[in-house]
């Protein structure tokens, strides 16, 4: 017959105790890591995007757009790098739709080459690439729709503006070229991450 030894049944059973405990609170520190690393992971995101929403009014460029596209009328500050196009070293336009449609066309004309249209063709260029620049981030994940708080404002007041009203029907979403607002992301990428 064998014999019972409790001792050796006590420290076997004890250590398969202690195994066990080893075991979860791994798997408790693993879990917790994970918890930690997501919400770093989250947060690198936040502050991306708010970089990525900051531009608006960082960026010239940027900013003169989201204040011809909120402000409607009154002067722009013409982006530095664009006053030497004026001969009298403006510093401000008056805003004017006519003039925003007629340069984002995707053609421009001789009489495109005033200055005042240029500054427009070019910022709404950079508006463009702006646009686009955020559509694969998010088709990416690498920023979610939630954390970028004013961009589909500003969406929302292009697709509704004026300006846009002006355009040819061959202009507007979601027959919209390449050289519009989103830049061949077309109103897809509007109606699935800023739906107005």
């Amino acid at each position: 017959m064998v014999e019972f030894d409790l001792a050796t049944f006590l420290s076997g059973l004890l250590g398969s105790a202690i195994t066990a405990a080893g075991v979860l609170y791994a798997a408790r520190q693993l879990k917790l890591n994970g918890k930690q690393h997501e919400s770093a992971e989250e947060w690198k995101r936040m502050e991306f995007a708010s970089q990525l929403v900051e531009r608006l009014s960082k960026d010239e460029e940027l900013a003169f757009c989201a204040r011809a596209l909120d402000w409607g009328v009154g002067p722009l500050i013409i982006p530095e790098k664009y006053r030497v196009l004026f001969r009298s070293k403006e510093i401000t336009i008056a805003h004017d739709w006519n003039k925003l449609a007629r340069a984002v066309q995707p053609r421009l004309d001789p009489a495109g080459l005033d200055p005042e249209l240029l500054v427009y063709r070019y910022c709404f260029d950079a508006f463009g690439g702006y646009l686009e620049t955020i559509a694969r981030h998010l088709e990416l994940g690498t920023v979610k729709r939630d954390h970028l708080v004013g961009v589909g404002y500003f969406l929302s007041v292009l697709m509704n503006s004026e300006y846009y009203r002006m355009l040819p029907t061959s202009m507007k979403l979601p027959d919209v070229t390449e050289k519009m607002c989103s830049r061949g992301s077309s109103s897809r990428f509007i109606q699935r991450h800023f739906p107005c």
